[in-house]
This record gives structure tokens, C-alpha cells and sequence, in this order.
């Protein structure tokens, strides 16, 4: 059964909490904002589950920053655009007025299925024909009451997601620290090679990272080093950043302030003129 709809409108005259938003961040704010609508009316409908894992793959896909689109994600919440009190339960991102304007353009449709814990409109005042399909499982809620089977099924996601194999086939047991770093640069890095397998040296890089930069800084580092030609491959050895290059602090900084967006050889640091050992 489809949920999304193939297009959604979109009013000439922009609303105050749009015209704030465009005012901050400029056509940027308001490209973003756009785009997240389009991504809530095309696959869910009415809402998008909003995680880092989203975040970062969406800011990936629209060529920003993650830092970015956090920052007019949360002024978006701030001012009403998505419903604040949802967003800090469920981590969704849904209002009154998408949900009206979802549940108007599906109306005709024979069934439809919602989710009642995220609800902010009555859908049977809406769709008065439709048989609602109503389920109150939680998005990404605690309490939630669901069978052992599913309970199970969660485990092992997790599980599986906590560790990954070194090359002996041993299992090796990652925190949510490391796997946020590890899961961020194999997410926005597609030209650079994986990261697949969490050491004790990489434990103290992603340590000594965080005492001068941030998670969202990270995110920026690795869209910036995946866009460099220079860092993907485009030099006279054929050497390209990694992961352990991305997580030193100094050389994420050097990409953070845009020291290797140069293309191939033309590049200002070439090497730092000695890459087997600066690198």
C-alpha cells in the first residue's frame, strides 16, 4: 500500500515562519526546508523520521554540511514549522498542517494507515470514506508495547550494529561514539575507501578529535574530503584520505578550513611535499 503522494502543494506567498527562516539562512533555509517537505510527502506522507543516520545521508544528498542542515533543522522546530513536543518524543519531524494537507490529498484513497501515537489532526474528519488502518507502535519511543518476536528481531539490529568483523572473522564491539564516526564517513565518503574495522589506535584518534572538534564538524570534514579531487585520487602517487586521516585532528582541520579543495596537483598542500610521511 502506498503512503507518499507524487506532489504536494506549495504557496506563492511565503509565511512568516518561512520568511524567518529564508531571512537566516538565505535561499539555503529555504531550499532545505523545501526539499525535507518533499521527502516527508513522497515516502511517508505525513512525517520523517528524523536520526543522525537521516540527517547525515540527507545532508549528503543535498551537497551540504551536516552542521548546516542541523542548524535550520532545530530553527525550523524552534519556530513551529514541525511540531516540537513530537520531534523530542519520537524524533520525527511532522506539523498540523502537513498532516491536514496529507490527509486532504489522500482522502479518496480506500485505506489508509497512520500511526496514532504521532497524530495531530483526526483523519476520519478528513478522509471520512477511507478506512483508517490505526497502529500504535512507537517510531523510536521507549515504551512502546510490541510482541517478543519484534523485540528480538531489534536485538539483533543492534547487536549486529555494535560490531563489526576484523580480518580474522572476530567480532569486534564498538560504543556509540566510535560507531557514529565509523557509520558518518562510510555514509558520506562513497569515493574514499571503508572503514571496517575499529582498533585502539582509532579509539584514541576519535578521543584526541573530540577535544577540539565536534561530531557535526566531522560530518563536514568527511562531505568536504569526499568532494576533494585531491583527496579522492587526483595527484601523481593515485593516494587518497581515509579514515584514519580524516579522524587526526590536524589534518581534519587543514580539510575544515579548505585546504585540500584545490583539484588534483594544482593542490596548495600537494602532498605537504612529502606524503609518506606527512600522510
Amino acid at each position: 500500500m502506498k503512503s507518499g503522494i507524487d506532489y504536494f502543494p506549495l504557496d506563492v506567498a511565503l509565511d512568516s515562519k518561512m520568511e524567518l527562516i529564508e531571512a537566516e539562512f538565505g535561499l539555503t533555509g529555504f531550499g532545505v526546508i523545501v526539499k525535507l517537505f518533499g521527502e516527508i510527502y513522497g515516502k511517508q506522507g505525513y512525517y520523517i523520521e528524523w536520526t543522525e543516520e537521516v540527517a547525515l545521508l540527507f545532508a549528503r544528498n543535498t551537497g551540504l554540511g551536516g552542521s548546516v542542515v542541523s542548524e535550520i533543522v532545530r530553527a525550523s522546530i524552534k519556530r513551529g514549522m514541525f511540531d516540537q513536543e513530537i520531534f523530542d518524543k519520537y524524533h520525527v519531524l511532522t506539523s498540523r498542517g502537513i498532516q491536514k494537507r496529507y490527509f486532504e490529498a489522500v482522502s479518496r484513497r480506500k485505506e489508509i494507515e497512520v500511526d496514532n501515537n504521532i497524530l495531530l489532526v483526526d483523519p476520519t474528519q478528513i478522509c471520512k470514506t477511507a478506512d483508517i488502518k490505526r497502529r500504535n507502535v512507537n517510531i523510536l519511543s521507549e515504551n512502546v508495547n510490541i510482541n517478543k518476536q519484534s523485540k528480538v528481531e531489534k536485538s539483533r539490529v543492534k547487536k549486529s550494529k555494535e560490531e563489526e568483523s576484523n580480518s580474522d572473522g572476530k567480532a569486534v564491539p564498538k560504543s556509540s561514539k566510535t560507531d557514529f564516526y565509523i557509520s558518518t564517513y562510510n555514509a558520506i565518503c562513497v569515493n574514499l575507501p571503508k572503514c571496517r574495522m575499529l582498533t585502539d589506535k582509532r579509539k584514541r584518534a576519535i578521543g584526541n578529535f573530540e577535544k577540539q572538534l565536534s561530531k557535526d564538524e566531522f560530518a563536514t570534514i568527511c562531505q568536504k574530503a569526499n568532494d576533494s579531487s585531491f583527496c579522492t585520487g587526483s595527484n601523481d602517487r593515485g593516494w587518497k584520505a581515509d579514515f584514519d586521516f580524516l579522524i587526526r585532528a590536524d589534518k581534519a582541520t587543514n580539510i575544515l578550513e579548505g585546504k585540500y579543495d584545490g583539484k588534483g596537483q594544482s593542490n596548495e598542500y600537494n602532498y605537504e611535499h612529502n606524503p609518506r610521511t606527512s600522510l
